[in-house]
């Protein structure tokens, strides 16, 4: 898809291991994570948050995960292997197709949610996760669904360096790397909302 904004993290930014709150997925802590939203819901007048609550609300299929710069994210510590991947992120995901430049299919989960790009051995390379159906968070911090203005607070608030580039996708060869995408950040400017990320999983 075409990255018109973008913001780069590198594993160099996050201490090792991620720390933070610890990420719910598939129906893991669902009831404690319920009730912090709701108790949002009744608290918060800020119209970002609202708006992210009602749609939270709603689902009952929310995919929640935590970043990791040795893992991508916290729950694939330790596994890389596709068939263990997908028991951890849990059924109903569908295979799609290698794309043009792609190197294998990929998985796509939680009603497209969440997409798991593998290398050429069947290992995962990389997680992609959109809002509204999934949240990525940093540090305890929810980075999905949030506008670039607070994405980029949150980032100078753990003390991370980044790079913003609202014309092309940006590379980064590290490892742990994370991308987000803000396709409104043309015109919105800091009130875009940022749609989509990518992490790298480096190897084990």
């Amino acid at each position: 898809m075409p990255w018109s904004g973008l913001l780069v993290l590198t594993e160099s930014f996050f201490p090792k291991g991620g720390g933070g709150r610890k990420p719910c997925h598939g129906h893991d802590g669902r009831s404690q994570f319920y009730s912090l939203v709701e108790s949002a819901k009744a608290s918060s007048q800020h119209p970002l948050l609202k708006r992210w609550v009602l749609k939270v609300l709603k689902r009952s299929d929310l995919m929640v995960l935590e970043f990791s710069a040795q893992n991508g994210v916290t729950c694939l510590a330790g596994v890389r292997e596709r068939d263990a991947v997908r028991k951890i992120f849990g059924g109903g995901y569908r295979v799609v197709g290698k794309s043009l430049y792609g190197v294998n299919t990929t998985d796509s989960f939680v009603s497209e949610g969440l997409k798991v790009f593998y290398d050429v051995l069947d290992c995962v390379s990389g997680v992609e996760l959109y809002h509204p159906q999934s949240e990525l968070f940093l540090a305890g911090a929810n980075a999905l669904g949030i506008s670039l203005g607070e994405l980029k607070l949150l980032l100078v608030s753990l003390g991370c360096e980044f790079c913003f580039n609202a014309e092309e996708i940006i590379l980064i060869s590290f490892s742990g790397q994370a991308r987000f995408y803000v396709p409104e950040s043309h015109e919105e400017k800091d009130l875009a909302i940022v749609e989509a990320v990518y992490i790298g999983v480096p190897g084990l």
